[in-house]
């Protein structure tokens, strides 16, 4: 027989004010991350690096979920919504730049890890990057 749900507020006379706490939930969040590419890159590639990190995913059971961003604002978009439902990111911006530094500033901001790969950075590739990422599990941004 299923467990009935009790609510644990039990004063609803609180005004707007009041600050209400409530334990964190014992169920973990899924593992899935996103991988999101930047235009201006091989799409061939990206065909055997999908299917590779599918391969991946399976083997380890996690989610993946692969998005593609041709604006840096569609990047910054991503970004907030993987926060939500990820345990982190993968993300190769490709021809994208960002002069301001407005996708640094979003990630600051996320509660998740995330991995920029670039040709001289950690990772050389979305797969290795995968791996790191999904070995190690969620810890602090890089």
């Amino acid at each position: 027989m299923a467990k009935k749900k009790v609510n644990k507020r039990r004063d609803y006379n609180l005004s707007s004010r009041d600050v209400i706490t409530y334990e964190k939930s014992r169920i973990p969040r899924q593992t899935g991350f996103m991988i999101l590419r930047g235009p201006g890159l091989n799409a061939t590639e990206a065909i055997e690096e999908n299917g590779l990190m599918r391969k991946m995913g399976i083997k380890k059971r996690f989610k993946l979920k692969f998005m593609q961003a041709m604006t840096l604002d569609d990047v910054i978009k991503h970004f907030k919504e993987a926060n939500t439902w990820a345990s982190g990111i993968i993300y190769h911006l490709g021809n994208i730049t960002d002069e301001g530094e407005a996708h640094k500033k979003t990630i600051d901001r996320l509660l998740i890890p995330t991995l920029e790969i670039k040709e001289e950075g950690k990772a050389s590739s979305l797969v290795e990057g995968l791996d790191k990422m999904s070995s190690k599990g969620p810890s602090a941004n890089e």
